[in-house]
């Protein structure tokens, strides 16, 4: 059976001085799923991407996005 889905991790900081903290963690969040392939389980990220969200008051937010798929052998 093919599986797939997306993960979707939010990253929020303080506007202003908090910009250059939500880049780098954005950055940080992405490099965990780029080229990821898991042997054990199969698991293989695809399409690793952010999306601005935007500011909601004090805070600004990206989303960090990654696809994956694996097959289920039953």
């Amino acid at each position: 059976y093919e599986r797939f889905g997306t993960i979707f991790i939010s990253v929020f900081a303080g506007i202003g001085g908090g910009m250059t903290k939500l880049d780098e963690m954005t950055r940080v969040a992405m490099q965990a799923f780029e080229g990821v392939r898991h042997t054990a389980t199969g698991v293989v990220f695809l399409r690793v991407r952010f999306n601005e969200v935007g500011q909601d008051g004090t805070y600004t937010q990206v989303n960090v996005l990654a696809d994956f798929e694996y097959d289920e052998v039953r």
